[in-house]
């Protein structure tokens, strides 16, 4: 008994950091591609790891309105351009 619930934890806890690092890698790319669009450096999301802070910098970060046409990071995506 002891080996089969040793087993399925092993189990368990391998699939829990698959899935974590399935949703970790892309969440980390969109942030830092939010922060390129704002023209802050990609670096920027090391600052959400000061507890409770940081996280809500970086949310502040996400509702800041994108820079107007091409930054420092590059142009605006063709297929993305709004117009009103």
């Amino acid at each position: 008994m002891f080996v089969v619930n040793f087993l399925l934890s092993l189990i368990s806890t391998g699939l829990s950091v698959v899935i974590s690092l399935l949703v970790f890698l892309p969440s980390l790319g969109l942030t830092v591609r939010r922060l390129h669009d704002i023209d802050f450096n990609g670096w920027w999301v090391l600052i959400g790891f000061i507890p409770f802070i940081g996280s809500i910098v970086l949310i502040i970060f996400a509702c800041l309105p994108g820079t107007e046409g091409e930054n420092r990071f590059g142009p605006v995506p063709a297929d993305i351009i709004m117009t009103e």
